[in-house]
């Protein structure tokens, strides 16, 4: 995402932030805010920049804010918002998430997903299962799903995932995870815990052998059917709607993905 910052206005701009949200009735709290880089005079115009990947959401909407020197905050567009650009589902296979507070909600891939062929991994067996209403989605859970249309459902009555952090279990061996949060979070910002013992940082997790440092995403039928992987020095980002595989190379004890709420 990029902007473009308008002279004429009082001082330096201190910071200029990008707003995103995935809901198309959206209230201030459904924005997640991102610092962007700028560069340039902003006496005269600077372009400000926040890169990031998004999600095969049903909408995207963004504003952005610049405080000035003098505490004034500008926001553009003044009133509304930007309508993203739609992002649509690979054809055939889809590694996605559902960053909504749905774990009481008992959906089946159909309801979660609109598809009928959605599936989640099993790494104890390392088997694929269908999600059924008496196995049903979850947050903070990837999923296979062979598409059948060309974004996800909004599921607008559903809310944000509740609090500040979000524990996920992982299992031995490769787990298919996603964002249970609908911004993004840096893998920088994810922590592991082993057992009940002191919650750890996600490089010293990887320092101590417990998790692999990547994230493994599909790159799709159309783009040769393979898959690539982000570090923590790539600045790998959990971003929502997606999945990703996490390898925990451990089985000596039960560990948990320690996700913040961005």
């Amino acid at each position: 995402m990029s902007s473009k910052s308008r002279p004429g206005y009082w001082g330096h701009a201190r910071v200029c932030r990008l707003y995103m949200t995935q809901r198309s009735n959206p209230g201030g709290a459904d924005f997640h805010d991102y610092e962007m880089s700028c560069n340039g005079d902003f006496q005269v115009g600077a372009n400000c920049t926040y890169r990031t990947k998004l999600g095969p959401a049903a909408v995207h909407k963004f504003h952005f804010k610049a405080k000035m020197s003098d505490g004034t905050v500008i926001s553009y567009p003044t009133a509304g918002y930007i309508s993203g650009p739609q992002i649509q589902l690979l054809r055939g296979n889809n590694l996605v998430g559902i960053p909504r507070d749905i774990n009481s909600a008992g959906l089946d891939g159909q309801g979660a997903l609109g598809s009928s062929r959605v599936y989640r991994w099993n790494p104890d067996g390392e088997y694929y299962s269908k999600i059924t209403a008496s196995e049903p989605a979850k947050s903070g859970e990837g999923y296979l799903m062979y598409a059948r249309s060309k974004t996800l459902p909004e599921l607008a009555n559903y809310g944000d995932v509740p609090g500040l952090e979000y524990a996920h279990p992982l299992q031995p061996g490769m787990n298919l995870i996603s964002n249970p949060y609908a911004g993004d979070v840096s893998l920088s910002e994810i922590r592991v815990q082993k057992g009940t013992l002191t919650i750890v940082s996600w490089q010293e997790a990887a320092t101590r052998g417990w998790i692999v440092n990547a994230l493994y995403y599909y790159n799709g039928k159309q783009w040769g059917d393979t898959y690539s992987h982000l570090t923590l020095e790539d600045g790998a980002q959990l971003v929502p709607w997606l999945g990703y595989w996490v390898n925990l190379n451990l089985s000596d004890d039960t560990y948990y993905l320690i996700i913040p709420k961005p």
